[in-house]
């Protein structure tokens, strides 16, 4: 299957959006529910579950999943999409953090935290690539259960959106503890929706065409509710009640609207879009490190104290997160990925 660059763009400007919603909050910088920017990348986290069931439902749309060898080669490529990078951010984050108990560290190198203890990460926001592991262990499942019968994907659907529905109206916001309301928050059931919901797009609107002046006015409308939906106060309330039923079927409009609009840019936002998209992973998972590493530079060479500082740190935090993701993309991931296709075409 050809790269759908729409999907790449949509993921790699969320990414970026995150690492730089992550720096100004690290540096002070106080979100309110009603912020545009924290709105679209606490959400924004739940597109990469869209996309990645999206995703996923084409590139094996015609691959025979109920053969054990199929089923063996699919567990093999994602582990060498995600091990590689997520061990060696594991490394330097203990390296920086100098902290991991043992179990802590076993729980986290298998990957089995994702499962048994889904908020005793180390990497930080590698509470999604738990997530994401956790739908990955279902996918064959669900996958066949979508090809075999519609109306086993249409169930699948209704149940995740019943478990979205339970966790925003009877588990998120029972508790002025907000690190009670996070452990909560990062449940991989409480996101599951969002993955399913990407298998349903790819389902049922795989051969679709709309009308691409219905599809612009729509993207305007999805972006207008992000902007302008009346939901005000701490962050928090938008983790639960109707704010996250709102925003939740907001954000899998916007994927839709992204897989079936037609957008065609000038090679110079192309190429950078392109390419944020395919380092979205290591944007994503390097951020945390580059900016200890920017905090670390100014510290060292007493750069604290000059005009404008916060501009500076924020403008190297930038360059210096796509430069070392396009990097790790390019020459760490790519070798590891193309070493999971070659061990799957030697079985």
């Amino acid at each position: 299957m050809s790269r759908i660059h729409n999907l790449d763009y949509l993921r790699g400007i969320f990414a970026l959006l995150i690492a730089i919603y992550h720096f100004l909050s690290w540096q002070g910088c106080i979100f309110n529910a009603d912020s545009f920017v924290y709105r679209l990348c606490l959400f924004g986290v739940n597109s990469f579950y869209c996309l990645s069931g999206l995703t996923l439902f084409l590139v094996y749309s015609k691959v025979d999943l109920s053969k054990r060898t199929n089923i063996g080669k699919f567990y093999v490529t994602r582990f060498f999409r995600i091990f590689p990078l997520f061990w060696l951010a594991l490394l330097l984050t203990i390296v920086i953090t100098r902290r991991a108990d043992w179990q802590t560290l076993f729980l986290n190198i298998t990957g089995l935290y994702a499962v048994v203890d889904w908020n005793n990460y180390i990497v930080t926001g590698s509470w999604s690539i738990g997530n994401e592991l956790v739908y990955y262990l279902f996918f064959p499942i669900l996958f066949l259960g979508f090809n075999f019968s519609k109306v086993f994907g249409i169930a699948m659907c209704v149940i995740s959106f019943a478990l979205l529905i339970y966790f925003a109206f009877r588990v998120v916001g029972r508790t002025p503890n907000i690190l009670q309301e996070w452990l909560n928050y990062v449940n991989p059931l409480n996101h599951i929706f969002f993955f399913v919901a990407g298998l349903m797009i790819g389902l049922f609107f795989k051969k679709s065409e709309f009308s691409q002046r219905y599809l612009i006015l729509a993207l305007i409308f999805v972006i207008s509710i992000y902007k302008l939906y009346p939901a005000v106060g701490s962050p928090v309330n938008l983790l639960y009640g109707l704010n996250r039923i709102v925003f939740s079927l907001n954000t899998v409009a916007l994927v839709l609207i992204f897989y079936k609009i037609e957008i065609k840019l000038p090679d110079v936002l192309h190429r950078p879009l392109e390419a944020f998209g395919k380092s979205s992973y290591s944007i994503y998972i390097l951020h945390p490190i580059v900016y200890f590493l920017i905090l670390r530079t100014f510290e060292k060479l007493e750069l604290n104290n000059l005009v404008l500082c916060w501009s500076f740190k924020l403008f190297g935090f930038i360059i210096a997160t796509i430069f070392l993701s396009y990097f790790s993309w390019r020459y760490f991931e790519t070798g590891f990925i193309n070493l999971g296709k070659k061990l799957c075409r030697e079985k």
